[in-house]
């Protein structure tokens, strides 16, 4: 986020690197939504918080939530910066993929979906 303020940027939007098959209009949404603010994607299963959109103007709440070692959840802390949950589906496109078993279940699912 420091990186994005020196870049002049207002917002930051993140995923992680091992949900290979995240909704492709993922961020039009989470942006569309978040508007001037934050933006967190929400499925059946419950919130998905490594999918966001930041506002750069956080910054401040971030740092002093992280001050002291404190490493408090990133979904609470998208909430404490009024995140606008966004809902998507299937759930099963916010897959982490981290093993060979993983990987397997996956293309499984994507074989009987066909997504």
């Amino acid at each position: 986020m420091i990186w994005a303020a020196t870049q002049g940027a207002r917002a930051l939007a993140v995923s992680p690197c091992d949900a290979p098959l995240l909704p492709e209009d993922l961020f039009e949404r989470l942006i569309e939504a978040a508007g001037e603010g934050a933006a967190m994607a929400v499925t059946s299963e419950g919130r998905q918080p490594l999918c966001a959109v930041w506002p750069v103007s956080a910054l401040g709440a971030l740092t002093d939530a992280l001050a002291g070692g404190a490493h408090p959840a990133t979904w609470r802390m998208l909430e404490s910066v009024g995140a606008i949950p966004v809902a998507f589906d299937p759930p099963e496109a916010f897959a982490n993929i981290n093993t060979r078993e993983d990987l397997e279940a996956a293309a499984e699912r994507l074989r009987g979906r066909g997504y």
